[in-house]
């Protein structure tokens, strides 16, 4: 159970799944990139889990690694399991590969899209170890706000120092919600926060800033 992952006043469980494709210099949980970590578990086994808390809970959220290297039906199936239980479903995701964000979407309420770097192919790659472009978090942003609501999620990490850039990619992706994440590490960041929070709210009327 986690009162931060989610959206302020929402009470969330969260399930981390294993394996990425990406190797964000920043990862604040590398161990989970390795497809052949963590255990096991069907999607009977885990609502079983979920329910137990289901009074208490707002929604469930489906994060990692990268969700989307799971079975797309295996993930719907979850997705419906936790809306059967009166939750709401959030994929926290790179969006990366956004082929396989829109197989799933329309079993989830809102997806939690990481912006990486500004929206240029050769900065985004740079920024994911070469395993996405900017052009593919763009296409995983249009997908998302065709079924549901789009939050952005930003981690100020010291490879994302311009605001004007952030300002722009923002715009792009025109989201619901913006959460502004701050970064956890032991290099100097170029940019504040909550400055950036403010410069986000000119484009955008909901942001949050987590601490």
């Amino acid at each position: 159970m986690s009162c931060s992952d989610g959206l302020p006043g929402e009470v969330c469980a969260v399930l981390w799944t294993q394996g990425c494709p990406l190797r964000c210099p920043w990862c604040h949980n590398p161990e989970t990139r390795d497809p052949n970590g963590g255990k096991e578990a069907d999607v009977e086994t885990i609502l079983r889990d979920v329910e137990k808390y289901a009074v208490y809970l707002d929604a469930l959220i489906v994060s990692g690694g990268e969700p989307l290297l799971q079975p797309c039906e295996e993930l719907k199936a979850l997705a419906r399991g936790a809306r059967d239980l009166g939750l709401k479903v959030v994929l926290d995701t790179s969006g990366f590969p956004p082929d396989r964000l829109g197989k799933v979407i329309s079993s989830f309420d809102r997806v939690a899209l990481d912006l990486k770097a500004p929206l240029r192919d050769d900065e985004y790659m740079e920024a994911t170890g070469g395993g996405m472009t900017a052009s593919d978090f763009l296409k995983a942003a249009r997908i998302v706000r065709r079924q549901c609501d789009l939050e952005l999620r930003i981690t100020v990490h010291p490879w994302l120092d311009d605001v004007p850039k952030v300002v722009e990619a923002v715009r792009k992706a025109s989201p619901d919600v913006v959460v502004v994440q701050r970064y956890v590490g032991d290099k100097d960041v170029g940019i504040d926060p909550e400055e950036l929070a403010e410069r986000l709210r000119e484009s955008c009327d909901n942001v949050v800033v987590r601490v």
